[in-house]
């Protein structure tokens, strides 16, 4: 899978200070400084521990109709401590000037998927039960409510918070497992991870299984609030003997 920057950034004006690049990149010199300093933040993600990643190629692979009016696709190559792996930068010059562009790692630039707890596999193998409970500027929350567990005035469900732009980390989307108390207004959460797909799918870029301390600091239109009272006026789930 695939992911890339769905908010473009906009190049400044070329400055004469700036250094190109090796390869046969059709960047302007602060162009291309734009694009590695978005891909040294990928690195950070899938960069398997690596702090010296650095660019080592850059080379046109989907040339435009008309330079500077036409969009055009790059491959650049980064030396993360010697492998070599590669970024595939789409840039569109920008009718308001500017170039704008987006960067994705191509496959060998992913590290290999690490192992989830076997339930959060199980959610991810079965999206249709996400029930959509609120949509917010940056995110749309669900909740699993076949998941739902009861232990007196408290229950723990599993959500998914589902990103509408990809995350500093790399993350598109984050699993929780929370637990609201519906006589006081409070929550914790039990786990969290963050996940490189949609819907919690992908790979686990981190995880924390340890039980939070409870919140109590949120107002009433918040999504914890919104997802608390959904739960804890949810049917309890009956037993079966």
């Amino acid at each position: 899978m695939v992911i890339t920057f769905t908010t473009l950034i906009p190049s400044h004006a070329a400055c004469a200070d700036a250094e190109k690049l090796p390869g046969a990149s059709l960047a302007d010199p602060v162009l291309q400084s734009d694009v590695a300093q978005n891909i040294h933040r990928l690195e950070s993600v899938f960069g398997a521990g690596c702090r010296s990643a650095r660019v080592i190629n850059t080379e046109v692979i989907e040339p435009p109709a008309r330079i500077n009016v036409d969009p055009w696709v790059e491959r650049w190559t980064v030396d993360r401590c010697g492998a070599s792996v590669h970024y595939r930068v789409e840039l569109n010059p920008s009718k308001h000037g500017g170039t704008d562009f987006g960067v994705s790692p191509m496959e060998d630039s992913k590290p290999d998927v690490q192992q989830q707890p076997a339930q959060v596999e199980r959610l991810a193998e079965s999206p249709s039960r996400w029930q959509k409970l609120a949509e917010f500027d940056q995110a749309v929350f669900y909740v699993d409510f076949s998941t739902l567990t009861v232990e007196g005035p408290l229950r723990s469900v599993w959500e998914v918070r589902d990103l509408k732009w990809m995350s500093r980390s790399g993350a598109w989307s984050y699993l929780n497992q929370n637990q609201y108390d519906c006589v006081e207004r409070r929550y914790r959460g039990l786990f969290f991870s963050s996940q490189s797909g949609h819907m919690g799918e992908g790979h686990v870029i981190q995880s924390d299984r340890s039980t939070r301390e409870w919140q109590t600091d949120f107002t009433a239109e918040s999504p914890a609030e919104t997802i608390r009272r959904a739960v804890c006026e949810h049917p309890v789930p009956v037993t079966k003997p």
